[in-house]
């Protein structure tokens, strides 16, 4: 709509070239990101939205949150995305010590099964899940 075009690779992408420059909104649920390099374009883009959608909460500058991920954007033309508060939280969800080191988690006892092993009460349970979901989340939109 408005002339952007949806990205073939993601369809959560659209792009449109404006002033000569492209400009691009990506959308993931509820969250929302857009660049150009100039801002009134970035104006006019948000008011747009916002007609279809209504009042967006918006955070502009180099540093800002979008799903978990902190992006901070350089003075070189480059921006770095971090995870540090997903890992962090996941690491303190699980509650049990985690300070070792281990050269790779393929160890040979990575598919052995223990039938006699309890199940993990309702709260683990939970937790477990919750924390694999997090690491999974971390590992599928980040790099290290």
């Amino acid at each position: 709509k408005d002339g952007f075009e949806i990205n073939p690779y993601d369809k959560c992408v659209a792009n449109k070239m404006v002033n000569g420059k492209q400009c691009t909104i990506a959308w993931y649920v509820d969250d929302n990101i857009a660049g150009h390099a100039d801002e009134k374009v970035l104006d006019e883009l948000f008011e747009m939205v916002e007609s279809h959608f209504g009042k967006l909460a918006v955070q502009r500058g180099r540093m800002f949150d979008f799903l978990g991920m902190d992006v901070s954007f350089k003075n070189n033309g480059t921006f770095v995305l971090a995870s540090s508060g997903h890992r962090k939280k996941a690491v303190e969800l699980f509650g049990d010590d985690v300070s070792g080191e281990v050269s790779s988690p393929a160890t040979k006892r990575l598919f052995t099964v223990y039938e006699d092993s309890p199940l993990l009460d309702k709260h683990k349970d939970k937790t477990f899940h919750s924390v694999v979901m997090l690491m999974l989340w971390v590992t599928k939109r980040s790099r290290p």
